[in-house]
């Protein structure tokens, strides 16, 4: 699952873009999540969070 957020403003000069996507760990600790992240996003590493899915599916880590 990958989701990507983004916003523009090319005519003011400014530019943010956001992200956010998720690594399937379970059972997803947060120390273990915090590591997966930091290991993909280097210095661009925000925050980091375990979520759970559906029912029974287990559980996965949001990065940003």
């Amino acid at each position: 699952m990958v989701l990507v957020c983004g916003t523009s403003n090319e005519g003011g000069g400014v530019r943010v873009v956001e992200g956010a996507f998720s690594i399937y760990i379970n059972p997803c600790t947060l120390p273990a999540c915090i590591a997966a992240c930091k290991n993909v996003l280097k210095d661009k590493f925000k925050s980091a969070s375990c979520a759970s899915s559906p029912p029974a599916t287990g559980k996965f880590c949001l990065c940003l």
